[in-house]
């Protein structure tokens, strides 16, 4: 189970709350027990109840019981409450701050897209709708049957009401075995791919390129100001048709680079709805989850060594062989980014995503050469925590690199604050030698809040999900601008 924050003061009320009940229910148990035994203390009215003999024992042992478990809830209920005055207090001190867990809803849109959630909704969807089929079946063929001046007799009724139950039964079984097939097929690919991917048999020249990460740190850290944006509200008026010179607001193309975690799907698919593709070509480190069993079944025939990008020299190659044409306006089904097709619509065309399957003793070598590559480096910390250590790695490589005015950070909504800020902050004291970011002054961090850019049907009833982003995409292009003009 993760550890998460809770707040002092909610816990409190429930020490005192509990603390109550438990005390109530010994009273009771105490006043029960002495009224069955006649043990009362003079001068208090006692009148004698005609009940079974076991009903006083009873009683006592249901209420003592009930305080027992309560008093237990109780010392549960100070242990948390402890535990979040100790959380309280290595929030206020800096090097402890990093350590403190986020409060549970931090990653509520991540756990929203795991498979298993996914599969119970569609399993409770299924089964209220094949009950739909068979009831509207039924009210059909009844309806018939009045029509033609039939009435069903109670044998006909039970008869129908068999045939119906079986309807229902083979419905569901197959509505719900159809999916589960494709399921296990997704996880069988995934499972494959990860273990392919962890083969020393398949690093090529890996070893002799790692990760160029600097021993020493910045001998001088500037000041770091994490700066929260809210969504941008507003529209940008002058846009354009997407062409290979000019992005939407006509200006030159970015060259993007997408960091995120790889389980959270639903953020993944946001991004892609989101207007990042209007205004360049997003580059992304595919996740085993993209891989699907066609790809990998072809990928079987050809040999499993030209799956993966395992050197610098295959992925320069891979960077100089993407497409370069702008897709047209309209629906477009974008494929490799998450598990299955992603569904969006571009009311002023994009520019091609630009997934890149690496090996994983390469990927580290893949995230460096991806930054010499990219105008600007997006890191969606959206359900992040510190066991995330790919995330995490990318932020520190993105701080010891990358300038500040070319990289931001994305959460969404149910993000904590102040836990990422700690995090950031974590990163920021570490900063390596030769970073771009080392000097004296101040620094801004921005941490852009982007909610959901339009689920499924937003894109089938046409809407344009991308304009929620487009005023975060000026934005940092003006912010970008005006620091290289420096």
């Amino acid at each position: 189970m993760r550890r998460v924050r809770k707040d002092p003061e909610e816990l409190r009320g429930d020490v005192f709350g509990r603390a109550r009940v438990t005390l109530v229910a010994g009273v009771l148990a105490w006043v029960v027990r002495s009224y069955g035994l006649g043990d009362w203390p003079d001068g208090w009215p006692y009148v004698e109840l005609d009940v079974p003999d076991r009903f006083f024992p009873t009683m006592t042992a249901v209420l003592g019981l009930v305080g027992l478990g309560f008093l237990a809830a109780t010392a549960v209920a100070v242990a948390q409450w402890r535990t979040a005055r100790r959380y309280e207090r290595w929030a206020q001190d800096p090097e402890l701050a990093a350590l403190v867990p986020p409060e549970a809803r931090h990653d509520s849109v991540r756990r929203s897209g795991r498979l298993s959630v996914r599969a119970g909704y569609y399993t409770v969807g299924v089964f209220l709708g094949s009950w739909v089929a068979v009831i509207l079946a039924a009210l059909a063929f009844y309806g018939v049957l009045v029509l033609l001046g039939e009435a069903p007799t109670q044998e006909d009724d039970s008869r129908l009401g068999k045939i119906y139950t079986g309807v229902f039964l083979a419905l569901f079984a197959t509505a719900c075995l159809v999916p589960a097939v494709a399921l296990f097929r997704r996880w069988y690919s995934s499972r494959t791919v990860e273990r392919l991917s962890e083969d020393p048999n398949l690093v090529g020249l890996t070893l002799s390129h790692p990760a160029l990460v600097s021993p020493r740190r910045a001998s001088a850290i500037p000041s770091l100001d994490v700066r929260f944006q809210p969504p941008i509200a507003g529209r940008y008026a002058e846009l354009h048709q997407v062409t290979r010179e000019k992005n939407v607001i006509d200006r030159r193309p970015w060259r993007i680079a997408y960091l995120r975690l790889f389980d959270n799907e639903p953020r993944v698919r946001d991004f892609m709805r989101g207007a990042w593709r209007e205004f360049g070509y997003v580059h992304l480190i595919r996740s085993a989850a993209s891989v699907s069993p066609t790809e990998l079944r072809e990928a079987h025939r050809l040999g499993t060594t030209k799956m993966f990008i395992n050197s610098r020299a295959r992925m320069s190659e891979e960077l100089y062989h993407q497409p370069v044409h702008p897709l047209p306006r309209g629906r477009h089904r974008l494929l490799g980014a998450a598990r299955g097709a992603v569904l969006v619509k571009d009311a002023y065309g994009s520019y091609p995503v630009r997934a890149l399957l690496c090996h994983g003793g390469f990927w580290k070598s893949a995230v460096d050469t991806l930054l010499t590559h990219v105008d600007l480096v997006v890191i969606d910390l959206s359900g992040y925590r510190r066991e995330n250590e790919g995330t995490r790695f990318e932020l520190q490589r993105v701080i010891d690199r990358v300038p500040v005015h070319r990289f931001v950070l994305l959460t969404d909504a149910s993000g904590d604050r102040a836990f990422l800020e700690a995090q950031i902050r974590e990163a920021w004291s570490h900063m390596a030698h030769g970073s771009p970011n080392s000097g004296s002054g101040q620094r801004a961090i921005l941490v852009a809040q982007t909610s959901d850019h339009g689920r499924y049907w937003s894109v089938r009833l046409g809407l344009d999900v991308a304009a929620r982003t487009r005023p975060l995409l000026v934005h940092l292009h003006n912010r970008l601008t005006r620091a290289e003009s420096r």
